[in-house]
């Protein structure tokens, strides 16, 4: 009966630690936009948020998923944004030709604001860009 005990208790610790794992293991799709010209939606795929602070500035990134109305997955987009030393804040796909082309942020960005509040740094908007 002891056997049996301990046999149960061994399974029962490791179905609930591997639940542990699995849970963790999932990422949270977070929903951004509708791009009505694509009849699909764009998600933040919350735990592809990296960020950090380099001698130049601030940056983070992040990776997106764009789901067709059928539910298909149709593609995913990794993003790149950076603010060098305390200015606009400017960003690059892997859509775009080079790391070297990169754009502006212009408010209203609801993926740059979700993704800020996230990481917890805090932003302000100057004329139509976040600082």
């Amino acid at each position: 009966m002891k056997k049996i005990f301990i046999l149960l208790f061994s399974f029962a610790l490791i179905a609930v630690n591997s639940n542990a794992i699995y849970s963790t293991a999932h990422a949270r799709e977070i929903w951004i936009a509708h791009l009505p010209e694509e009849n699909a939606d764009v998600y933040l795929i919350d735990n592809t948020i990296k960020s950090g602070t380099s001698q130049t500035g601030k940056w983070f990134t992040i990776v997106t998923r764009e789901v067709k109305s059928d539910g298909t997955s149709n593609k995913t987009m990794s993003w790149d944004f950076s603010s060098f030393g305390g200015g606009e804040w400017r960003y690059y796909t892997d859509m775009m030709a080079t790391k070297l082309t990169t754009a502006r942020v212009v408010a209203p960005n609801r993926l740059f604001e979700i993704c800020m509040d996230k990481i917890g740094w805090k932003y302000r908007i100057v004329d139509i860009g976040y600082r």
